[in-house]
């Protein structure tokens, strides 16, 4: 096959020289070969010209082909085209009067297979993309809205599956999927501890292993059961937390706090869970009775690695109850609620076993942190939370403090109360002139105040003692039984 005129011209001259050579050299006859070299050079000439319109054609033909604009003038314009547009602009826009924009993205898809670049379906096709985006973005937004984040992603990749490399429906996929909750559990769990007397087989486990159905009528398919087991009906106080790892980006916690119905006791209890972030940072708790109902829970761990979750009853009761932390989960969405004023325990703060009970509040002024802890840890705590540790100057306020104190759990608290060369005085420099001693003190065993609860067996209810700041008295209580008042 010969690709231009020149490669044919050589051709055709090869030949001819070649034809004479023979006939001179077979025949001697030169009269002969210049005939035949005529005849040859004739053909060579006729096979150049046909050679050159082949050319010129497949040239023509090759350009038309390699360019869509003279391509799409040329097809476009038959009454053909015109019928195949036309049919798919208005089935198109049928389908996207119904919302099904699948449909009509599909069919001005075929109809450009007809009909390549044309600028009508091409203009088309793109407004529908768009609309069709958009439309899918706020559908899932419903279903994110609703927690149905599943529905909400396959909305999102049947979009995706038609706009390929949709930057808007990237971007959604991704937002969504942080929103998706993580189950507790699903949770990896890293500790726990529990109260073992009589035989108790406290612990915190999935939902459904001790009961589902909350006093809210609510049947929960995920979260976790707290178990505070009291054994053989014996009043007693029972306990258990248990560690969390957090998934990597965790930025809220969720779920709701009830009791279940279908559990020994929920009708007799006193019992407090908390959360805390990273052992040390109470972000949630809540002192739950017969009457508190069910209660929400929406906190923000952003910065935390793990939660610990604890229950601690503040009262002797017999018989188990349960407690559901219903469709407690994680996200990597920010919290709904306020972030949290979080509290930083003390480093000699006791965070396990029996001493892991939350704070109790009551009023504005006065505030116990029930997590015993040294006098300087206690006083350094306060003032982290914008108070001090509590003074008492009259019987009024020695009342206030009495009631705070015995809705906690510590059997001593701190108060603001220091010797310092034999004299008594109050941190806020207050006169230290009225007093309420217990049978027998201040008897120099210590530079540091604190007050007594009725659950330590004083000599007078809610006397005061002196003791040393760490709280060794020597075989008496140790910081790890005393807890903090503070005041506003």
């Amino acid at each position: 096959m010969f690709y231009d005129v020149k490669d044919a011209s050589l051709f055709a001259a090869g030949c001819t020289a070649i034809t004479f050579i023979i006939h001179v050299a077979l025949f001697e006859k030169p009269h002969k070969a210049l005939v035949a070299f005529v005849l040859c050079l004739g053909l060579a000439v006729l096979l150049v010209a046909v050679l050159d319109h082949i050319g010129s054609t497949r040239i023509a033909v090759q350009q038309s082909a390699t360019n869509p604009l003279t391509q799409h003038s040329t097809i476009s314009e038959t009454p053909q085209a015109e019928s195949v547009r036309r049919t798919a602009l208005d089935e198109a826009t049928a389908y996207a009067n119904a919302d099904d924009w699948a449909d009509a993205i599909n069919t001005l898809n075929s109809a450009l297979e007809k009909l390549p670049a044309d600028p009508q379906l091409t203009q088309q096709l793109r407004a529908y993309q768009q609309s069709y985006a958009a439309n899918a973005i706020s559908q899932a937004e419903v279903f994110a809205e609703q927690g149905q984040y599943d529905s909400a992603i396959s909305v999102l990749n049947s979009a995706q599956s038609l706009l390929p490399g949709n930057s808007d429906l990237a971007t959604e996929v991704a937002r969504i999927t942080l929103m998706k909750p993580v189950y507790f559990e699903t949770i990896q769990t890293t500790g726990y501890s529990r109260y073992t007397g009589n035989e108790g087989d406290s612990d915190i486990v999935a939902m459904g292993q001790r009961g589902d159905t909350g006093e809210n009528g609510v049947t929960y398919q995920h979260g976790l059961d707290v178990w505070v087991a009291r054994w053989n009906y014996q009043d007693e106080i029972s306990w258990v937390w248990r560690d969390y790892l957090l998934p990597q980006g965790s930025k809220a916690l969720r779920g709701t706090l009830t009791v279940a119905v279908d559990c020994y006791n929920h009708t007799d209890f006193d019992t407090t869970l908390e959360i805390r972030g990273d052992e040390k940072n109470v972000l949630f708790s809540q002192r739950m009775t017969p009457n508190v109902g069910s209660v929400p829970i929406d906190i923000s761990v952003d910065g935390f690695t793990a939660v610990r979750i604890s229950a601690r009853d503040n009262v002797a009761k017999s018989g188990g109850t349960c407690f559901l932390l219903g469709d407690l989960s994680v996200s990597r969405f920010a919290s709904s609620a306020p972030s949290p004023q979080t509290s930083a325990l003390p480093s000699s703060a006791s965070t396990t076993g029996a001493d892991a009970s939350p704070p109790a509040k009551s009023g504005e002024k006065y505030q116990i942190y029930d997590v015993g802890m040294t006098w300087d840890d206690a006083k350094a705590y306060c003032k982290s939370q914008g108070r001090h540790l509590a003074t008492i100057t009259s019987q009024s306020e020695q009342d206030a403090v009495v009631q705070v104190i015995e809705e906690g759990t510590m059997e001593s608290y701190w108060l603001g109360g220091e010797e310092i060369d034999g004299t008594w005085s109050w941190i806020t420099g207050e006169k230290f002139d009225w007093t309420y001693w217990d049978s027998g003190e201040p008897n120099g065993s210590g530079d540091r105040l604190q007050i007594y609860s009725s659950r330590y067996p004083s000599g007078i209810v809610n006397g005061w003692d002196d003791t040393y700041a760490s709280g060794d008295q020597g075989g008496g209580l140790t910081y790890s039984q005393i807890g903090a008042v503070c005041e506003k």
